[in-house]
């Protein structure tokens, strides 16, 4: 069996507050646009492209998610998990991926820390991953039998 390509990216940068909407609400910036833009321009010139994207709900990871969708022309549905949330659950979205049987499909996470950095180093079984820059990502093949990774690439703004 074939390992499934997950890729994992923290959001952009965005506003310290958004007066009235709480973190929830916080919003990217134009850096934050401009860097998750370049991001998605190099994931462009590569071979592995998402075929699925699923984000954390809350406003700075959907733009940053929507972002990387319009650069790479993905027309799919973005769904939002609430498992990607700052607190969220890491070890119920690496079932999720586990779960997943698909191996022809390329899984794109969008999320924030420490949240990702933990999933990272679920899949990968080791603590190998050091963190997530603003618009960072990481691909991994993760081998679900096995229930285990290895890196692939990483994309620094």
């Amino acid at each position: 069996m074939s390992a499934l390509t997950v890729m994992l990216m923290r959001h952009g940068h965005a506003v310290d507050e958004a007066p009235h909407l709480g973190d929830h609400g916080r919003w990217l910036t134009a850096k934050g646009r401009e860097r998750t833009r370049h991001v998605a321009q190099q994931l462009a010139e590569r071979k592995e492209r998402p075929t699925l994207i699923w984000t954390s709900p809350l406003v700075r990871a959907v733009q940053t998610a929507d972002i990387v969708a319009s650069v790479l022309g993905f027309a799919a549905e973005i769904p939002a998990l609430a498992e990607l949330v700052v607190d969220g659950r890491p070890r119920s979205v690496a079932q999720m991926i586990h779960a997943h049987d698909n191996t022809d499909d390329v899984i794109l996470l969008v999320g924030h820390e420490p949240s990702l950095s933990v999933l990272a180093n679920i899949l990968l079984g080791a603590h190998e991953w050091g963190g997530f820059k603003k618009s960072g990502l990481l691909a991994l093949a993760v081998d679900a039998k096995k229930q285990s990774a290895r890196r692939l690439f990483s994309i620094e703004p």
